[in-house]
């Protein structure tokens, strides 16, 4: 029996203040995380049209779920099935309209779960901030389980699986500082740092300009002429 049949749960859309809190919380300017946000997890929502949470089935991290796992066969399996590879390749993502790529990963992710569960699970990126389900113990949750189950219930939480990566990848201090290149570098990987670091900044200025517009004092009232 599966522990987690169904995707679908409360699904709740960020509601207003909840990103300033989880900042506030993690002792981030609310504008950076807002920006890292945009740049990093550019997804207009957390869900899908049918309110699980969006995923990518991961070939290349199944296989190598599969070959550090304790159960036996299941690599097999999940090769024969052609669930696992070595190594990564885009053309195997499921193509098509947004949704019958959703569908198309949650379908992927079914048939890895009829061979071990944990493994698929971890197979994938999970919500808004795409967080990898093997990076569970990172983000210091009690198993995979608990990881998904919290992103099926609400954005805020997905958001906060991004900041307890950040802190369990020892990037927090670098959001915190605004140290756009080392953030980059640390979240993406060597490649294209400066690229990724640019648009960091420059979203991070526009954002924070946008917000002293909105909050900018209205002139004074100008008396009328005697």
């Amino acid at each position: 029996m599966l522990n987690i049949p169904s995707f679908t749960a409360d699904a709740k859309k960020l509601a207003p203040g909840e990103l300033d809190q989880l900042a506030k919380d993690a002792q981030i300017d609310p504008i950076m995380l807002c920006a890292f946000i945009e740049v990093e997890a550019p997804k207009a929502s957390g869900f899908d049209y049918k309110g699980r949470p969006v995923i990518l089935y991961e070939f290349h991290k199944m296989y190598h779920n599969c070959l550090v796992s304790p159960v036996r066969g299941i690599l097999k399996a999940s090769r024969d099935a052609g669930l696992a590879y070595p190594n990564w390749d885009r053309s195997r993502y499921p193509r098509g309209t947004i949704n019958q790529q959703a569908d198309g990963n949650y379908a992927l992710l079914e048939r890895a779960q009829a061979i071990d569960e944990e493994c698929a699970l971890m197979s994938c990126s999970w919500g808004i901030g795409q967080v990898m389900g093997d990076n569970w113990r990172m983000l210091r949750r009690a198993s995979v389980f608990v990881m998904v189950r919290e992103a099926m219930a609400s954005e805020a939480n997905q958001i906060a699986h991004m900041i307890d990566y950040l802190r369990g990848a020892d990037l927090i201090d670098d959001i915190q500082r605004k140290s756009f290149y080392s953030l980059a570098r640390g979240y993406n990987g060597p490649g294209q740092v400066e690229a990724y670091a640019a648009k960091l900044a420059a979203t991070y200025d526009r954002l924070r300009a946008a917000t002293r517009k909105e909050i900018a004092p209205l002139p004074p009232t100008q008396k009328p002429a005697a």
